[in-house]
């Protein structure tokens, strides 16, 4: 991938990841921070998704914030380069896998809260 423009920045001073996270998409066009590119209605998207894609929208919207802003700074910087790399069929399989792995992260991490909740319980009585 090309490196990215200068006009969208990713921002290396930014102290923390969530920082840096919001820093990616800070000043994006709309178009490009939303959590469906449809190059059917915008022809921003429709110039980054390759022919075979030009009916197919890309859904992020089941992904975890950081992710999905990581997605729309890199379909901006195809755009503002000239690349045209978005194949939305393989993009949306690849979503709903990454976004299955944050759910059982996530439900992972609340049953292990729980447990330590019900010893913390255990341990006061």
């Amino acid at each position: 991938m090309a490196e990215p423009p200068e006009r969208y920045p990713a921002s290396p001073a930014a102290a923390d990841r969530a920082a840096r996270s919001i820093a990616l998409v800070a000043g994006l066009p709309a178009v490009f921070a939303a959590t469906m590119f449809d190059p059917m209605t915008e022809p921003a998207v429709a110039e980054v998704f390759m022919a075979g894609s030009q009916t197919t929208r890309l859904h992020t919207g089941s992904l975890p914030e950081p992710m999905r802003r990581e997605i729309s700074w890199w379909v901006a910087t195809c755009h503002a380069t000239g690349d045209r790399q978005v194949h939305a069929s393989e993009w949306n399989r690849w979503v709903a896998a990454a976004a299955d792995v944050a759910g059982r992260r996530a439900a992972r991490h609340a049953a292990a809260a729980r447990g330590a909740l019900q010893r913390r319980r255990l341990v006061a009585a």
